[in-house]
């Protein structure tokens, strides 16, 4: 049997993301997202207390404008 899957989407404005400290996670002088973001931020939009079996696939670049796709099984 095969785990319920969603797909959520989340798109917010790079001023937006300063709560999550981006300006000091710089990599070949860009912005990126901290890992512990994702993980709050998919906290918040899915009203769950606690994640597990969290990969995260690939960083994510910040620009004015991102979207972030994150595959949830239940």
């Amino acid at each position: 049997i095969q785990p319920a899957h969603r797909v959520l989407l989340l798109e917010r404005r790079l001023q937006d993301l300063n709560a999550y400290n981006i300006n000091d996670h710089i990599v070949f002088g860009r912005p990126v997202l901290p890992g512990a973001a994702h993980i709050s931020l998919v906290l918040e939009h899915v009203g769950v207390s606690r994640l597990t079996d969290v990969e995260i696939m690939s960083p994510v670049v910040m620009t004015d404008d991102v979207t972030m796709q994150y595959n949830l099984n239940s």
